[in-house]
């Protein structure tokens, strides 16, 4: 893989594979990194909306999955080992988090079972805290909620929209 970055439908999507995104995580100690895995349904929705275009333009590492890896693999020779999966990426960055001892948040739905499940797994592995979305109208007045909750919990790695389709919406207003 040399190329380091591809468009699809307008949207820049980060050529990379597990273990460098642990590595650019594991490094980046003061500034903020933000992963997105996308898959085909919210790209085809952003070709028609210039607005969610914009919020995934402002992730900095948006990761393709599902039938877009084989639209980068058609379109510009690019074969992925592995594509890369939200609940694996969330595996393979606990696991960083919990050698580190870096501590982590939880975001979305169904969070407290996803840390009990976490912690069976990794059981040195720090939870600053969770935040439940189920329910509840994400607004500004929630993102700055959740955003002292993460700045209470030094949490060093945040994992948002849990459980949710619409975690690039929950990132645009945590960014």
């Amino acid at each position: 893989m040399t190329k380091k970055y591809v468009y699809i439908c307008g949207i820049r999507f980060f050529i990379s594979n597990y273990k460098n995104i642990v590595e650019t995580i594991k490094v980046s100690t003061k500034r903020k990194v933000i992963f997105a895995p996308l898959a085909t349904h919210p790209v085809m929705e952003a070709y028609f909306n210039d607005k969610l275009k914009n919020i995934y333009g402002e992730i900095q590492y948006l990761l393709p999955d599902g039938y877009i890896v084989w639209a980068i693999h058609f379109l510009f020779g690019i074969h992925f080992q592995k594509r890369i999966y939200g609940p694996d990426l969330l595996l393979n960055v606990s696991k960083m988090c919990e050698e580190t001892k870096k501590p982590i948040f939880l975001c979305g739905n169904n969070c407290e079972l996803v840390k009990f499940k976490l912690k069976k797994i990794f059981p040195d592995l720090k939870v600053g805290g969770t935040f439940e979305m189920g329910g509840i109208e994400y607004s500004s007045s929630i993102a700055k909620k959740i955003s002292g909750l993460i700045k209470e919990t030094h949490s060093a790695c945040v994992f948002v929209g849990i459980g949710s389709p619409n975690q690039h919406i929950y990132l645009s207003c945590l960014a």
